[in-house]
């Protein structure tokens, strides 16, 4: 056994040996390494695919009593037990002494990842950051000089590079034991008075939180976010005072605007979640800034700026043009971000619902960067009148869309053609729609009658239009219209939200359509969403059928 006297002349020559230590700069927010002692370990389990908590339970052999209380206190960032996703990491309380930990099984130890400050020693490490005593120091220095053989002079370590440090010697930090399952450590800053959010960041949450809401995640900003690490240790961050997003996808990031957590602090909770992330000032200038690197760290979603309008509905054409596009990689996620100028209104309620409808999320932010809660306007200034006559065809559909127009409709009517009294003989045809247009007459007939017929009823003011029984579309109800006096015609028409300024909504639509005194009639051979008869009207009387 080593004397007194001969622990002394070692640490002399470690001392010598290895430069003089050299302290950083005090961070705000310090991670102390301590041992955890005297609990048999949780596990940390990741999901596979597949895999649900009733699953994982049986295939670790938890037993019936297994509490799933204790469970929810280990994950309480977990908001249902019953919906886990293929890679998250989940913390299961001890088995029997005899069980094996699902981290002995599934996690593959790795070297921890340390980052040279400037003015770094490898003494200052092993003596400060890892916390070892003279006497472990020597062999920590010959294993971690084999570890970085990329490394040839362990005396001037250069700034910046990285030191790959054997995983046992790290010795994680728990500072407090809590609910007899897990130990703690509560990040604070070590400087009075900073206990609160930085005020830039309130601005930052007021854009963030509803985008992300929309987007099935969410932004926690009071109490405690809990972080596990390995075995019984998990770490406590304050949210009043290091908010956090969380995105449906697995996503987190913490908004450390003051930089209080150290490079030290965060390589470690990144060796063990991947899919955390940490946000400083310079990351979070400005809310749109901000919201743009949040997002972009996510595997699923990305947020770019819209250089061109994006088209959302195919017929009628539905075009609309936010000024950032959030999109879903692995999924047609679509939420446009609008940032109104100060004399825009918002969208009117009917383009928003709509838009809602068909899965694009609508998010309006005022000049002054607010999210706007009012709408545009709701109703249209004149009534909407909608026919449908899709169910009918032949004569059933000349008799339903003339009604439609507001004409009277005769059936089997007969019209004579010559009268024995004027011309020695009888001669009359029966009309299978009869609709009297002032000078000139409407007769409809299911059967063609001979060209003769048809002048003579023409040279007595009859206009005649054949419809077979079995015909519709848009070619009979556009020769029975003209055929009736309407100067209908076919053409591609726009409606633009708003009409002046920036375009934000636009819809175009082929139809036939006219106008009468001061209504604007519309027929389509198509479906169009209700939401967007209010748009097409653009506050005029307007009749809309649907043939």
């Amino acid at each position: 056994m080593l004397t007194r006297t001969k622990w002394i002349f070692l640490l002399l020559i470690l001392l010598l040996f290895l430069p003089n230590i050299a302290f950083s700069k005090v961070d705000s927010a310090r991670l102390t390494f301590q041992k955890t002692v005297g609990q048999t370990p949780t596990g940390i389990y990741t999901v596979k695919k597949g895999e649900n908590l009733a699953v994982i339970l049986k295939k670790l052999n938890y037993g019936k009593d297994i509490s799933l209380s204790a469970i929810k206190r280990l994950n309480p960032r977990l908001v249902d037990l019953n919906k886990l996703y293929p890679g998250q990491k989940i913390i299961l309380p001890p088995l029997e002494a005899k069980a094996v930990s699902p981290m002995d099984k599934d996690r593959e130890d790795k070297p921890f990842l340390y980052t040279i400050k400037e003015n770094d020693s490898i003494s200052r490490i092993l003596l400060e950051e890892l916390k070892l005593n003279p006497r472990e120091a020597i062999h920590a220095y010959r294993r971690i000089k084999a570890l970085n053989t990329n490394i040839e002079d362990m005396v001037h370590l250069r700034p910046g590079s990285a030191l790959l440090i054997p995983p046992d010697l790290v010795k994680v930090a728990v500072l407090a034991y809590q609910q007899n399952t897990a130990f703690t450590e509560t990040i604070k800053a070590e400087q009075k008075g900073i206990v609160k959010m930085h005020p830039s960041l309130l601005a930052v949450l007021e854009i963030i939180r509803p985008v992300i809401k929309r987007m099935k995640g969410s932004v926690s900003s009071r109490g405690s976010y809990f972080i596990p690490l390995e075995g019984t240790s998990q770490i406590t961050i304050d949210s009043s005072c290091i908010p956090s997003v969380q995105m449906d996808d697995g996503t987190t990031v913490f908004l450390d605007y003051e930089n209080r957590f150290s490079d030290k602090f965060k390589q470690l909770v990144r060796r063990y979640w991947r899919n955390y992330f940490f946000l400083t000032e310079k990351d979070l200038k400005d809310p749109i800034h901000s919201l743009f690197n949040i997002i972009n760290l996510s595997k699923n979603y990305s947020m770019e700026p819209l250089k061109k309008p994006l088209t959302v509905y195919e017929k009628p054409v539905a075009v609309v043009s936010p000024d950032w596009l959030i999109t879903g990689k692995k999924n047609d996620y679509l939420q446009g971000i609008f940032l109104l100028s100060a004399e825009e209104e918002p969208l009117p309620e009917t383009v928003r619902s709509f838009l809602e409808k068909i899965g694009f999320s609508v998010t309006e932010m005022s000049a002054d960067l607010i999210p706007c809660k009012k709408m545009g306007s709701t109703s249209p200034d004149e009534p909407i009148i909608l026919k449908d006559v899709r169910a009918y065809n032949g004569i059933a559909l000349a008799e339903e869309l003339l009604k439609a127009l507001g004409e009277t409709v005769v059936r089997q009517k007969k019209i004579a053609l010559f009268k024995k009294e004027t011309d020695g003989f009888n001669l009359s045809i029966t009309a299978d729609l009869f609709c009297p247009k002032g000078e000139r007459q409407l007769i409809v007939l299911s059967k063609k009658p001979p060209d003769q017929f048809v002048k003579m009823l023409a040279d007595s003011r009859y206009d005649v239009v054949s419809i077979g029984q079995n015909e519709k579309g848009k070619a009979v109800v556009e020769a029975l219209l003209k055929k009736a006096g309407y100067p209908v015609s076919f053409g591609y028409f726009s409606c633009l939200i708003p009409e002046g300024g920036k375009t934000r909504f636009e819809i175009s639509f082929p139809a036939l359509s006219f106008t009468r005194d001061t209504e604007r009639v519309y027929l389509f051979d198509f479906d169009l969403p209700v939401d967007l008869l209010p748009v097409i009207s653009s506050g005029s009387k307007t009749t809309i059928i649907r043939y």
